[in-house]
């Protein structure tokens, strides 16, 4: 069946490709009289699965790309404030956003005046910009 480095493979929706491939092998007699697809999409226990579009399939590749790109950004973000917090003496876990912006002030005077040129630590949901709303 499916094993932990067969799931790891599998990217984020290993849930619901292990719940389609477990739910293909245990039926198999109906798949031998009614052969699935290798391109289809199966949504529930009917035989007979509509192809996935190509628009569709573009679409779950730009969520899955944008969603791993912000999972990292995040991660980085959270090691930045760590580091931030073990500079200023204080517990990352519970600065706020007030506190890093206080902290890179504090780190870094700047003498410029238009804040865009100012450094800044923001989450990367508020900098990066996103042009499409995915999942809304």
């Amino acid at each position: 069946m499916c094993t932990a480095a067969a799931a790891l493979r599998l990217g984020p929706f290993s849930a619901q490709r292990q719940f389609i491939l477990s739910s293909r092998l245990l039926s198999t007699t109906s798949s031998i009289r009614n052969p699935v697809k290798p391109n289809a999409v199966s949504l529930g226990p009917s035989n007979d699965a509509k192809p996935m579009s190509n628009a569709m399939k573009q679409y779950l590749l730009k969520k899955r790309t944008h969603d791993e790109f912000i999972a990292k950004e995040r991660s980085e973000f959270e090691l930045g404030k760590k580091h931030l917090g073990n500079m200023m003496g204080m517990n990352p876990d519970s600065m706020t956003q007030e506190d890093i912006d206080k902290a890179i002030d504090y780190l870094f005077p700047s003498g410029l005046f238009d804040d865009e040129a100012r450094p800044k630590m923001k989450p990367p949901e508020e900098v990066i910009l996103t042009t499409t709303k995915f999942g809304s």
